[in-house]
């Protein structure tokens, strides 16, 4: 029995058989292109990703060509984005993904924090960019569940979409392309889970050397995920580069060349990628030429102010070599000739750091990030950001640990008791015990600068003293302290504001601030939403009066303001004094140069004092989330009873605002504090809110 051919198989009068043309036509690749020049030639954005949709330029992020060139090299199993907010590490990904479905198919699982954020990708992002791009949607399955919200399902190749702990990362079938968004945060929820990392990159052993991991996100913690990609501590101190590692140089508009990237003689720059062995020779040429990294230290905001306008229309970053400085402006444009130069070059991992402002977008500019670094001073969740987001560099925990010669540097040469400034406030902090009352006397001027006066450990009333000026009161002993003044230059300042801590003796507390009306009671309290919550006091029932055991309460966050205290050390205090010359010969002045913002000690700071300030140390603890988070706990049995009079220090400061408070003799500010205790002046208002009706009892 005969059977006859297909026609597209007969033989053709020439007689080659046109079976094989029928089979090369079904395996031809077609056009063969790297990811970054697939994606100048085919990639566009959607309305719902871009404001500029259509065709993707890459005029815009002229960085990206040398990462999505790394994509296409076969020695790198994986590439690792370091990058800062708004730079396109998801544009990354979403080049890649397209390419793979049109270019070099095979299965692919894109990891994301949890399900919420996964659909969230998949809505806004994914899905219209497989409709804006004809050549992927051409792709899609001819059925109506091909695009799915958390399944894609083409032609040659599938794409899941999963999330920490979902059954998709946990298991499945084995995939060639893997890609983690934001993989920083990925942690495990709780011991029972398996890491998320190493469960989702078991996924790809089965392709091996075909394979290929994109992993993009901000930096977190520098002992976390990301960071350690890059730089890995050992033992001896030193550090290990895990991973071929990537900076962005690029040309100082006054003393670089921009032709010298086209012309430096070492064929090795593909795609503004140095791929070569020896990169030694090559960065050391371009710093030469001016080419350099634009860090973090290279900024500044001219004159010393806080007003926005200002510092933004000041802030220029300064080149390292001309010391010549150019706006935000001109990034735009060197951006062009920039080349990604690698560390070293015999690793499987490619990794890219990038901060935000090689982008060149007003949000992203030298000013906007000036104004949010100034904006952070004393705030190490702000300052977090500032690293993380914009300078795409890792928080590392500091004042973990710190021991007393932390605390000697900041002693100054000015005796216990003498005012070394003039100050805005001057603020008792009281810490209640059993048996003593330890307090902290400390003056404050604006920047937050401040000196510690005194420091006081008193003996509790065991009961009521006849004649004693706080009727009925255990406390007793502080009543005098509140009417203390000290002396600068022949005028006399008084107490302006007293916190007590009350969360030991909370009723007798309670009763002591209700009889002095520039008293507030004070309490830790981590379960606080806000950084502090001011709460009234408690009413009879059915009436408009006050109950006679309550009081107004100011609780606050004690790891916040703990954090706070510590980025205080590390505000370098000013050492020169004064030439005598110079100084003005008043008696009891002392004359020191005095850094804004510097925190000070008196030279007659005991080691009782010290040994408090050191009693607390920083752990880190993961919450039932897996999230790592860092706790400020006591150890030992040391106490910590000054440590935590100055961490209420710093919650008076802030709650009245002294930072931004004018020095004094300038502008409309507050005056001084004055010997009668009732007539010191008390803050009217804190972050820009009315408070005169703060101190109404």
């Amino acid at each position: 029995m005969t059977h006859e051919l297909p026609a597209s198989v007969k033989f053709d009068p020439s007689g080659e058989p046109q079976l094989w043309q029928h089979l090369a036509r079904m395996f031809d690749p077609g056009e063969r292109l790297a990811v970054d020049e697939w994606a100048a030639k085919y990639y566009r954005l959607p309305p719902e990703e871009s404001v500029e949709a259509g065709r993707f330029d890459f005029a815009r992020t002229p960085y990206m060509p040398g990462p999505l060139r790394a994509l296409s090299l076969p020695r790198y199993e994986r590439i690792v984005l370091i990058w800062g907010s708004g730079t396109g590490k998801t544009t990354i990904g979403q080049i890649f993904l397209s390419y793979s479905v049109d270019q070099d198919p095979g299965p692919m699982l894109m990891m994301f924090i949890d399900k919420k954020f996964a659909g969230t990708r998949s809505k806004n992002h994914l899905q219209p960019i497989i409709r804006a791009n004809p050549r992927i949607e051409s792709r899609l399955m001819p059925r109506r569940d091909a695009l799915q919200k958390f399944d894609y399902a083409f032609d040659r190749m599938t794409i899941n979409l999963a999330w920490i702990g979902s059954a998709g990362a946990q298991r499945g079938e084995h995939v060639r392309y893997l890609q983690r968004d934001e993989f920083a945060a990925f942690t495990q929820r709780d011991k029972t889970d398996a890491n998320p990392m190493e469960t989702s990159a078991n996924r790809v052993r089965a392709f091996d050397r075909i394979s290929k991991i994109l992993d993009y996100t901000t930096p977190k913690h520098k002992t976390g995920n990301g960071w350690l990609e890059l730089e890995q501590p050992l033992d001896d101190g030193s550090t290990y580069n895990p991973s071929t590692w990537h900076e962005c140089y690029v040309p100082c508009p006054h003393c670089g060349k921009p032709e010298l990237m086209r012309g430096v003689g070492i064929p090795c720059v593909i795609g503004q990628l140095v791929v070569d062995q020896n990169v030694t020779d090559l960065a050391e040429r371009l710093k030469a030429a001016g080419y350099q990294t634009l860090e973090l230290d290279g900024f500044t905001g001219g004159e010393k102010t806080t007003d926005e306008t200002a510092l933004k229309a000041s802030a220029k970053y300064f080149c390292k070599f001309c010391r010549q400085g150019f706006e935000h402006s001109a990034v735009g444009r060197i951006t062009q000739h920039c080349v990604w130069i690698p560390k070293i070059c015999d690793r499987t991992v490619a990794s890219f750091r990038l901060p935000s402002w090689y982008r060149a977008k007003s949000k992203m500019s030298f000013g906007a990030v000036r104004v949010k670094l100034v904006k952070s001073k004393g705030d190490p969740e702000k300052l977090k950001d500032v690293l993380n987001s914009d300078a795409a560099l890792p928080w590392e925990e500091r004042g973990i640990e710190k021991s007393k010669e932390d605390f000697r540097v900041h002693i100054r040469p000015y005796p216990r008791g003498v005012l070394p400034f003039e100050p805005v406030f001057i603020f008792w902090t009281f810490d209640i015990r059993d048996n003593e009352i330890h307090g902290i006397a400390r003056a404050w001027k604006s920047k937050e600068t401040s000196a510690k006066l005194e420091e006081v450990v008193l003996l509790r009333l065991q009961k009521w003293t006849p004649g004693s000026d706080a009727t009925g009161s255990t406390l007793a002993p502080i009543e005098p302290l509140l009417r203390k003044t000290w002396t600068f230059k022949d005028r006399a300042f008084g107490v302006s504001m007293t916190g007590i801590d009350s969360g030991y003796d909370t009723a007798e507390v309670y009763a002591f601030c209700r009889t002095h009306s520039n008293c507030v009671a004070l309490k830790g309290d981590e379960a606080t939403r806000n950084i502090w919550n001011i709460s009234k006091p408690e009413k009879l029932s059915g009436t408009n009066e006050e109950r006679p055991d309550s009081c107004q309460l100011i609780a606050f966050q004690s790891d916040y303001f703990a954090d706070a205290l510590a980025a205080k050390l590390s505000i370098t205090p000013g050492r020169n004094p004064i030439p005598p010359a110079q100084r003005t010969g008043a008696a009891g002045e002392t004359d020191l140069l005095i850094n804004p913002g510097e925190w000070m000690l008196d030279a007659d700071t005991t080691d009782e004092y010290l040994t408090h300030m050191v009693a607390e140390k920083k752990v880190s603890h993961k919450t039932k989330w897996g999230v790592e988070k860092f706790r400020w706990k006591k150890f030992g049995s040391a106490p910590n009873h000054f440590r935590d009079d100055e961490k209420m220090q710093v919650v008076l400061a802030r709650l009245t605002n002294v930072a931004d408070m004018p020095e004094p003799g300038h502008g409309d500010g507050l005056t001084p504090a004055r010997p009668n205790h009732d007539a010191s002046p008390r803050p009217t208002s804190f972050m820009g809110k009315d408070t005169s009706n703060f101190w109404k009892r």
